[in-house]
């Protein structure tokens, strides 16, 4: 390790492992075997640059390669910074959060993501099997064994983790949304794996920007932990990191959606409007709530010619319909795995919308990428 940093200083990089080196040592009796990192970091630039050159690949970009460092004791700040960014309040005070895996990482990265540091475990290291450390902006750490899992002590132990900063920085108020034509709203769900897979559902279906409501403790304590949890991050197959999430109350969304013209289409199972008579399609589906409302005030109308005026009461001006927007402007509403979306939602929205099942209840998910597809599919596919 001292040779390691002394070489780094003269301008020698590690770019690549050579464990096969390590093992065609002779075992002499007293003599040092060195480690795979002392060779790796001994390898100088220009020779593995000359290497490539031999092979024809001469357009390769020349970037700076993240310096190597060994973690091997809890105490290291790097090891301080993991442990404390897999809590709700480690990271509130860094603003960081750990993305697991080497899918995972390369999906945030291809995102646009900041990476600040990726962390790859030794034994994992030392196999060369990993692409993902070299093409990361920032630096590269090898992480012994025995500190991932004092870090990682349940589940299970990730290969390789980076150190992220916070998700989506330029959406970070709800006007950022306004002028999306799709949006979906996550009423209360509690379980992060369902989260995950319904961003990946969402992203297949154009879904421009997820609103999340969380009023009541999720199952890991916290809705914080909805996006950054290791799970919604693995169900999301990235989708986490490329579709804009902002967290709000149920007032600033509700607000929000009709300031911004947005017509609410709600998935709720004690409607008895089901899926099968609704236009197959989200715009055919405003446009005939549209019409119906236009007629509905021409008869109004010409009834007020022969009926006196009658103040409405407040539980007949509740139970009017809400206003149809001509935008076109689609939020769809999930709501929670087990009471489904709450009434002030239901009551907003311009259209709540059943699926006919031979079973009691479908998996949150499942039921919203069917919702999806019957709104979206036909018009995305034409």
């Amino acid at each position: 390790l001292k040779m390691s940093s002394t070489l780094a200083k003269v301008g020698f990089i590690a770019l690549r492992r050579l464990p096969a080196l390590h093992h065609r040592q002779p075992a002499q009796s007293g003599a040092r075997r060195l480690h795979p990192t002392t060779i790796s970091v001994c390898m100088n630039q220009t020779r593995y640059y000359a290497s490539l050159k031999k092979k024809g690949k001469d357009d390769l970009r020349r970037e700076p390669i993240a310096p190597v460092r060994r973690i091997d004791t809890l105490r290291d700040d790097i090891a301080e910074k993991l442990r404390l960014s897999r809590t709700i309040d480690g990271r509130r005070e860094l603003g960081k959060f750990v993305i697991e895996g080497e899918e995972n990482i390369r999906s945030a990265i291809d995102a646009g993501v900041r990476i600040s540091a990726v962390a790859v475990r030794e034994d994992i290291w030392d196999q060369g099997s990993l692409n993902v450390a070299l093409k990361t902006p920032g630096a590269i750490y090898i992480i012994a064994e025995r500190i991932m899992k004092h870090i990682f002590s349940s589940g299970a132990l990730p290969e390789v983790v980076a150190l992220a900063d916070e998700l989506h920085p330029n959406f970070k108020t709800l006007a950022a949304f306004a002028e999306m034509e799709r949006l979906l709203i996550i009423d209360n769900i509690i379980n992060p794996r369902n989260v995950g897979a319904i961003l990946h559902v969402s992203e297949a279906f154009g879904i421009e920007g997820v609103l999340i409501i969380t009023e009541q403790k999720t199952e890991k304590g916290s809705p914080a932990d909805l996006l950054l949890s290791r799970h919604s991050q693995n169900s999301s197959l990235g989708a986490i990191f490329r579709i804009p999430t902002l967290v709000s109350t149920k007032e600033e969304i509700l607000a929000f959606a009709n300031a911004a013209k947005f017509n609410c289409i709600a998935l709720d199972q004690a409607s008895p409007l089901t899926l099968d008579v609704v236009p197959p399609d989200a715009v055919a589906l405003i446009d005939s709530l549209d019409a119906k409302v236009h007629k509905k005030k021409k008869t109004v109308s010409k009834g007020k010619k022969k009926t006196k005026k009658i103040s409405k009461s407040k539980s007949e001006k509740a139970e009017e319909a809400p206003k149809v927007h001509v935008s076109h402007k689609i939020a769809v509403v999930i709501g929670n795995e087990s009471t489904g979306v709450s009434k002030e939602l239901t009551a907003a929205a311009v259209a709540n919308i059943s699926i006919p099942t031979r079973v009691p209840a479908l998996n949150v998910s499942v039921s919203a990428g069917i919702l999806f597809n019957h709104l979206f599919g036909q018009r995305d596919a034409a």
